[in-house]
């Protein structure tokens, strides 16, 4: 049982954007009501490079778990859980 069948549904986003202009977007994209946004902080992967194995990192990114109004759901994650039933 995925989150999003309980509601809640997960989307990237960068560093610097808070709860609250998150919920927004996707409100604003998807046409659908957040009731609750929860976020955490990921940091970039490091990894070696080049012929010296030269360290490089990757950016840090946020994870946003974004729960909506009861009833409600996103079309392009029904796809995937479709897919996944199967």
């Amino acid at each position: 049982m995925g989150l999003a069948s309980k509601g809640w549904y997960t989307f990237r986003g960068s560093p610097g954007l808070s709860k609250s202009e998150a919920a927004g977007e996707i409100e604003k994209i998807y046409g659908v009501t957040v009731t609750d946004v929860r976020s955490l902080k990921v940091s970039g992967k490091e990894r070696k490079v080049g012929r010296k194995g030269m360290k490089v990192t990757g950016p840090d990114w946020k994870k946003f778990f974004i729960r909506l109004k009861e009833g409600e759901s996103l079309e392009a994650f029904q796809a995937v859980q479709d897919e996944v039933k199967t």
